[in-house]
């Protein structure tokens, strides 16, 4: 080969541009997930959720706004996370008069790294139900044998669920109810309330004839009502 071909070749491969190969590095996926268990609309408690934040991987700071819209779409309550674990529990505020129904947690995310640059995100909505306390009403009868004419004493027992589980329902309306023509009917004059204890008693005279009874409480503004099992009086 000439000299000259050589000094080609040579500059040739000096000169050819280099074509290198680098694998994509793909961007942090930011997101989360929030998680509410359902609840009962009793006075005005903290209800707890559960929160999970993806960060980006040099964030040196962070916050999130929680906004909870209630069933008519408008923000019912809300929470503020600001410098915390990014995942753990937290909670915001339910009351008696908030309406039941189906609510929803909308979160948004606000991430900054070491030279202070923005991130924002939103995590994924999620649902929850709140409703009604429920109620639970119990008798007794003193006697389920009595002779006729005997006044047989009922013990009526009533409660109203709460976030932490049933407790005694103060002051709430029960009544005596018997059953006839196939259907549950109030007895007359039976009606009261309960005391500070949820505990009521009503007296009845027995008639002589074979009878089932039950109790009832009441439904009002906050809670919704129920019914004991029933007891049969027989001579």
């Amino acid at each position: 080969m000439s000299p000259r071909r050589v000094l080609v070749s040579a500059l040739t491969l000096l000169l050819a541009p280099a074509f290198v190969t680098v694998a994509a590095v793909p961007a942090h996926a930011a997101g989360g997930s929030t998680k509410a268990g359902n609840g009962v609309t009793y006075q005005c408690y903290q209800h707890s959720y559960e929160y999970s934040v993806d960060l980006p991987e040099d964030t040196e700071s962070w916050s999130m706004d929680v906004s909870v819209e209630g069933p008519d779409g408008l923000e019912a309550t809300s929470d503020f996370l600001y410098e915390v674990p990014a995942s753990g529990r937290s909670s915001f505020q339910v009351c008696s008069f908030d309406m039941p129904g189906t609510y929803t947690i909308r979160a948004s995310v606000e991430a900054y790294d070491s030279s202070w640059e923005e991130t924002t995100f939103e995590l994924a909505p999620s649902t929850f139900t709140l409703r009604k306390p429920r109620t639970k009403t119990t008798i007794k009868a003193s006697t389920t044998r009595p002779r006729k004419g005997q006044v047989v004493r009922f013990t009526v027992v009533s409660k109203d669920e709460r976030p932490r589980g049933y407790f005694a329902h103060a002051y709430a309306d029960v009544v005596l109810q018997t059953f006839k023509a196939g259907r549950w009917v109030n007895v007359k004059g039976t009606k009261t309330y309960t005391g500070s204890t949820g505990r009521a008693v009503i007296k009845t005279r027995f008639a002589g004839s074979k009878v089932r009874m039950r109790a009832r409480t009441l439904a009002d503004d906050d809670t919704t009502g129920s019914q004991s099992a029933a007891v049969t009086l027989r001579r």
